[in-house]
């Protein structure tokens, strides 16, 4: 048994105000060029300090090494092997100009 409950309705309806699409363009386009202009600047700002005290070592055998374990992930190698070997490269090459 099934029924149905109906209200009479009073007044006009109210409908919500519509938001113009071009505001909410607006806001995307904003929220996109925040972002890359936050993006850039955390670069700039942040890059110096991860070089200088996140990378090991020399900065040209860290970048060498750092674009061999890219290539070998680019390869097919696991994230696990490309880190021992990228690892391997910094330490081997620490201790030949250290001893």
């Amino acid at each position: 048994m099934s029924y149905k409950i109906a209200y009479a309705s009073f007044g006009e309806e109210k409908k919500m105000p519509k938001k113009s699409e071009w505001k909410n363009g607006i806001g995307a386009i904003m929220l996109v060029m925040m972002l890359v202009v936050g993006a850039v600047t955390l670069k700039s700002k942040a890059l110096p300090w991860v070089q200088t005290y996140l990378l090991p070592g020399d900065p040209a055998v860290t970048a060498a090494a750092l674009d061999n374990m890219v290539t070998d992930l680019r390869q097919g190698d696991s994230l696990y092997d490309a880190v021992m070997a990228f690892c391997r490269e910094i330490v081997a090459h620490g201790t030949k100009t250290s001893g």
